[in-house]
């Protein structure tokens, strides 16, 4: 289980709370999960992405249980999506939201290992972003980048491919819990 959308709705990057970077909290026991909304919600926090291991079963829980919508990241292939049955199981018995999403899909076949992969959940009664139109994002070198100083696809290739996916898959996230999200602003280029 990889992100969740917290009750209070409340946002970890915002802009509107003079942030710029998101405050992340490393804490790793699901006690401190409930204040720490609080105290994002104080702040005029709106959203709040929880990243946590698929397989820490009580920090995963305790944070899909002060959700409103659970996403489960996989892969399209079979190992990865083995896996997933347990999350949709803990979320489903919860009474939450929950989609599978696909993640470090390969360029070269994204369409259709995603439609196969899809179909596979949706015929277990798992059901996946693709039919409610999320974007998956594919294996990309720059989302790699990122690991070595914590930086954000936007910030090492804001005009790249990878920037325009999690953009995509921040706006669907936003809408599935009612945030509305303003219009991307493009600047023009001189030159």
């Amino acid at each position: 289980m990889s992100v969740l959308q917290a009750k209070s709705h409340i946002k970890g990057r915002t802009t509107s709370m003079g942030a710029d970077q998101p405050p992340v909290r490393p804490e790793t026991t699901p006690d401190f999960l409930e204040p720490t909304l609080r105290e994002f919600e104080k702040q005029g926090a709106e959203l709040v992405l929880i990243d946590t291991a698929g397989k820490a079963e009580i920090m995963g829980k305790r944070a899909a249980e002060l959700s409103d919508l659970v996403l489960i990241p996989s892969r399209t292939s079979l190992a990865d999506m083995d896996a997933v049955p347990t999350s949709h199981t803990m979320a489903k018995g919860l009474g939450k939201l929950n989609f599978v999403i696909f993640t470090d899909v390969d360029v070269s076949g994204a369409k259709k290992d995603v439609k196969e992969a899809a179909a596979g959940f949706v015929s277990r009664g798992i059901p996946t972003g693709r039919e409610h139109g999320a974007p998956f994002l594919c294996h990309r070198k720059g989302y790699k980048s990122c690991l070595i100083d914590g930086s954000t696809i936007q910030e090492i290739e804001p005009n790249g491919k990878g920037a325009e996916e999690i953009d995509a898959r921040f706006r669907w996230v936003a809408k599935q819990v009612g945030i509305k999200v303003k219009r991307k602003r493009t600047e023009k280029q001189n030159g």
